[in-house]
C-alpha cells in the first residue's frame, strides 16, 4: 500500500523534453511555455532532465536551471522530478541537494553506469544519495542506454527504505 504522503505522485507526470535553440544552449523560455501548455491541458506532474530531457548531456548548471524553470512554471500546483543520475556518486549526490534545495518534489536516478559497478557498489549510490537527501526517490531502470542493470535484489534491498518511492523501468 503507498502512504498518503506518496499520493501528489499520480496521474499524467510529462518527461519534458528539453528545448535547445540552433546552438545547442537550454532555451528556457520555449521549455517555460512548454510547461504552462501541458498544465494547462491536464498533466499532473514533470519529470525533468531524464532520457527524453537529455539530462546526461546537459551541464550541471543547465540541469539545475531547467528544474528551476519547471518548478516556477508549475507554481506548486503540480510536482516537478528531477533526475540526478550520473556515473559518479558524489555529482548525484551534489545535484540531488541542489534537486531538493531548488524545489524538486522528488529525484530520480538510474545506477552508476559507464563501469562495471558490483551489487554492493550501486546499492552504496543509492544509499549516498538518499542519506544526502529528504525528499523521496525513484530507481530508474533503463539499462538500454545506461548498459548497466539494476536487477531485482538490489531493487528490493533499497525498496525497504521509506524514503524510496518506487521505480521506473524500461526494458527492450
Amino acid at each position: 500500500m503507498v502512504s498518503d504522503k506518496w499520493q501528489v505522485f499520480r496521474g499524467i507526470i510529462s518527461a519534458v523534453v528539453t528545448p535547445m535553440h540552433a546552438d545547442e544552449s537550454v532555451n528556457y523560455a520555449a521549455l517555460d511555455a512548454l510547461a504552462r501548455a501541458q498544465l494547462a491541458r491536464g498533466v499532473e506532474g514533470f519529470y525533468c532532465c531524464g532520457s527524453s530531457g537529455e539530462g546526461p548531456l546537459l551541464r550541471f548548471d543547465e540541469r539545475r536551471q531547467v528544474l528551476a524553470t519547471l518548478v516556477q512554471s508549475a507554481g506548486g500546483r503540480v510536482p516537478v522530478i528531477a533526475h540526478v543520475g550520473t556515473p559518479r556518486t558524489r555529482d548525484a549526490v551534489e545535484l540531488a541537494k541542489h534537486a531538493e534545495q531548488d524545489g524538486a518534489s522528488a529525484v530520480s536516478l538510474v545506477p552508476p553506469y559507464y563501469y562495471k559497478y558490483s551489487r554492493e557498489e550501486i546499492i552504496a549510490y543509492y544509499r549516498r544519495v538518499l542519506d544526502a537527501i529528504s525528499i523521496p526517490v525513484i530507481l530508474y531502470n533503463i539499462p538500454q542506454f545506461t548498459g548497466v542493470e539494476l536487477d531485482a535484489q538490489s531493487a528490493d534491498a533499497l525498496l525497504g527504505d521509506e524514503q524510496v518511492l518506487g521505480g521506473e523501468a524500461y526494458f527492450a
